[in-house]
Protein backbone atom coordinates (compact mmCIF):
# COMPACT_ATOMS: atom_id res chain seq x y z
CA UNK A 1 0.00 0.00 0.00
CA UNK A 2 2.59 2.63 0.82
CA UNK A 3 4.56 1.94 -2.55
CA UNK A 4 1.56 2.30 -4.23
CA UNK A 5 0.64 5.47 -2.69
CA UNK A 6 4.38 6.60 -3.30
CA UNK A 7 4.95 5.83 -6.98
CA UNK A 8 1.20 7.06 -8.23
CA UNK A 9 -0.35 10.57 -8.05
CA UNK A 10 -3.34 10.16 -5.33
CA UNK A 11 -5.14 12.97 -4.27
CA UNK A 12 -5.57 12.75 -0.35
CA UNK A 13 -8.79 14.11 0.00
CA UNK A 14 -11.21 10.46 0.30
CA UNK A 15 -10.48 7.56 0.79
CA UNK A 16 -12.72 4.01 0.62
CA UNK A 17 -12.05 0.98 3.09
CA UNK A 18 -14.42 -1.50 1.49
CA UNK A 19 -14.13 -4.56 3.75
CA UNK A 20 -12.20 -2.95 6.55
CA UNK A 21 -12.15 -5.77 9.00
CA UNK A 22 -10.26 -4.51 12.11
CA UNK A 23 -9.66 -0.96 9.66
CA UNK A 24 -5.58 -1.67 9.81
CA UNK A 25 -5.86 -0.63 6.21
CA UNK A 26 -7.62 2.80 6.72
CA UNK A 27 -6.28 3.53 9.51
CA UNK A 28 -3.05 3.79 8.04
CA UNK A 29 -4.64 6.02 5.37
CA UNK A 30 -5.58 8.20 7.90
CA UNK A 31 -1.90 8.82 9.26
CA UNK A 32 -0.44 8.69 5.68
CA UNK A 33 -2.50 11.78 5.36
CA UNK A 34 -5.97 11.15 3.69
CA UNK A 35 -8.58 13.90 5.13
CA UNK A 36 -11.02 10.98 4.84
CA UNK A 37 -11.75 7.72 5.05
CA UNK A 38 -14.57 5.36 4.66
CA UNK A 39 -14.41 2.25 6.50
CA UNK A 40 -16.83 -0.49 5.60
CA UNK A 41 -17.32 -3.67 6.29
CA UNK A 42 -20.49 -6.21 6.44
CA UNK A 43 -19.58 -8.14 9.49
CA UNK A 44 -20.48 -6.34 13.01
CA UNK A 45 -18.10 -7.93 14.47
CA UNK A 46 -15.55 -6.48 12.04
CA UNK A 47 -17.39 -2.89 13.18
CA UNK A 48 -16.60 -3.14 16.68
CA UNK A 49 -12.74 -3.88 16.18
CA UNK A 50 -12.72 -1.11 13.78
CA UNK A 51 -13.78 1.28 16.69
CA UNK A 52 -11.29 -0.99 18.72
CA UNK A 53 -8.17 0.18 16.18
CA UNK A 54 -9.45 3.82 16.23
CA UNK A 55 -9.46 4.39 19.95
CA UNK A 56 -6.01 2.49 20.04
CA UNK A 57 -4.77 4.76 18.03
CA UNK A 58 -6.14 8.20 18.83
CA UNK A 59 -8.01 8.63 16.02
CA UNK A 60 -11.07 10.71 16.94
CA UNK A 61 -12.54 12.24 13.22
CA UNK A 62 -11.85 12.16 9.85
CA UNK A 63 -13.91 8.97 9.18
CA UNK A 64 -17.41 7.43 8.57
CA UNK A 65 -18.24 3.63 9.47
CA UNK A 66 -20.60 1.68 7.57
CA UNK A 67 -22.11 -1.98 8.38
CA UNK A 68 -23.23 -3.17 5.02
CA UNK A 69 -22.68 -5.09 1.85
CA UNK A 70 -19.78 -3.17 -0.28
CA UNK A 71 -21.83 -3.42 -3.02
CA UNK A 72 -25.01 -1.65 -1.14
CA UNK A 73 -22.89 0.84 0.09
CA UNK A 74 -24.02 5.01 -1.24
CA UNK A 75 -21.55 6.98 -0.82
CA UNK A 76 -19.49 9.99 -2.16
CA UNK A 77 -16.65 9.68 -5.26
CA UNK A 78 -13.71 8.87 -3.17
CA UNK A 79 -9.87 9.28 -4.93
CA UNK A 80 -8.63 5.48 -4.08
CA UNK A 81 -10.74 2.84 -2.66
CA UNK A 82 -9.09 -0.41 -1.04
CA UNK A 83 -10.94 -3.88 -1.71
CA UNK A 84 -8.96 -6.66 0.59
CA UNK A 85 -11.43 -9.21 -0.52
CA UNK A 86 -11.17 -13.02 0.63
CA UNK A 87 -9.11 -14.50 -2.06
CA UNK A 88 -11.70 -17.70 -3.13
CA UNK A 89 -14.53 -14.99 -3.80
CA UNK A 90 -15.85 -14.21 -6.73
CA UNK A 91 -15.46 -10.04 -6.19
CA UNK A 92 -16.26 -9.44 -10.00
CA UNK A 93 -19.18 -7.09 -8.68
CA UNK A 94 -16.87 -5.55 -5.45
CA UNK A 95 -14.22 -4.69 -7.99
CA UNK A 96 -17.17 -2.82 -10.35
CA UNK A 97 -18.79 -0.72 -7.47
CA UNK A 98 -15.10 0.09 -6.27
CA UNK A 99 -13.65 1.66 -10.35
CA UNK A 100 -17.45 3.23 -10.06
CA UNK A 101 -17.16 5.14 -7.13
CA UNK A 102 -13.19 6.05 -6.92
CA UNK A 103 -10.66 7.46 -9.45
CA UNK A 104 -8.08 4.75 -7.95
CA UNK A 105 -8.81 0.86 -6.62
CA UNK A 106 -5.91 -1.16 -5.18
CA UNK A 107 -7.03 -4.31 -4.77
CA UNK A 108 -5.34 -6.39 -2.13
Amino acid sequence: LHNYLENNKIKKEIAVDAMCGSGAIGTYLLKYGFEKVIFNDIYPEAIENLKETLEVNGIKEGYEIHNEAFEDLETEHADLCVVDAFPNDDSTEIIKKAEKIADNVLII
